[in-house]
């Protein structure tokens, strides 16, 4: 019950922070529930959840001013880390719904418990007035300093390394998912070391997969990294 004043409460002044040719559906309301864990499927409570609005076309992982709308609703998970958001119902011709799991009131790349990363669910469309996501599982915060130490004269290197984001994107109901992110470079014989420091999370792995070139020779592997404490240090040499 004390929830849902909360919602109700907030629901008001989201209101008020619409401009008037918002496209709400008449003031209805639509709900979604949701259940929050740890990857040891130990509920997580006092787990903030948002439910916002953003421009159709827009990428809401970067949250930017012009693509966000409003926020429609607000919750936590209860202390079996369960959350029932009961929010305004937009139509969704030109807007689309992002529920935002631990993610800050700004929609910056930062969530409010630090310890643990972020999923967002994006509907394309909501025809349910009563909506049950999947049970989410919040994977804590990692560091992965990946270095570079260039000890041959001879050899180029050419790599890529792909590991997990802070934000955890999902398509709902589709499922597509967007929970990784790529980078690649290039190291030529006369670059110097190189130190990256990765933002990512605990039980995950980053996959490095590179090719060596000297003279027109050239090697190539993948290489799994696992990323299972909080700050994991790992050296390429060649």
């Amino acid at each position: 019950m004390g929830m849902n004043k909360i919602t109700n409460t907030f629901i008001i002044i989201c209101f008020t922070f619409l401009s008037c040719g918002d496209p709400i559906e008449d003031n209805r309301r639509i709900a979604f529930e949701v259940k929050v864990a740890d990857e040891n499927n130990q509920p997580l409570s006092d787990i903030d959840v948002n439910v916002a609005i953003f421009r159709r076309g827009a990428s809401a992982i970067i949250f930017s001013v012009s693509s966000f709308e409003g926020i429609i609703g607000l919750g936590k998970t209860n202390t079996i880390g369960e959350a029932r958001i009961t929010s305004l119902r937009p139509s969704l011709n030109n807007d689309k719904i992002n529920v935002i799991i631990n993610g800050d009131n700004d929609f910056e790349s930062t969530s409010i418990n630090n310890d643990y990363g972020i999923v967002l669910y994006e509907l394309e469309r909501a025809n349910d007035f009563e909506i049950f996501l999947p049970d989410v599982t919040l994977r804590k915060n990692a560091t992965l300093n990946f270095s570079i130490d260039h000890t041959s004269s001879l050899d180029t290197l050419s790599y890529s390394l792909e590991y997990s984001t802070r934000i955890q994107k999902f398509q709902f109901p589709e499922g597509e998912e967007m929970t990784t992110t790529v980078i690649e470079d290039i190291v030529f014989p006369d670059s110097e070391n190189a130190s990256i420091l990765l933002n990512t999370l605990e039980s995950t792995s980053a996959i490095f997969s590179y090719q060596l070139r000297n003279n027109g020779v050239i090697a190539s592997d993948t290489i799994e990294i696992p990323v299972n404490q909080n700050t994991v240090n790992y050296v390429f040499e060649f």
